[in-house]
């Protein structure tokens, strides 16, 4: 796989990463500014967790940094910075 700040990390997961799931495990803060706690489950073994201003920006560092540590994915600058 390669890959472009245009990809949709978390469909790439979802699509090749056999029971992949995500999982919010809290979303804390007033309305304005809520943090929203999102862990990665493969197998229903947790992978990694990660805190974001919205679900699915968290969903998508999840999976740029899953899909990183299996070499699937080039480094993202544009993630790298997240």
């Amino acid at each position: 796989m390669s890959t472009d700040s245009s990809k949709d990390y978390t469909q790439l997961v979802h699509n090749h990463v056999k029971g992949s799931s995500f999982e919010t495990m809290s979303t804390t803060g007033p309305a304005w500014r809520q943090v929203h706690t999102v862990r990665l489950l493969v197998n229903e073994v947790e992978q990694s967790r990660c805190s974001a201003s919205s679900v699915k920006k968290a969903k998508k560092i999840l999976s740029y940094i899953y899909l990183r540590s299996l070499e699937w994915v080039e480094e993202d600058s544009a993630m790298e910075n997240l």
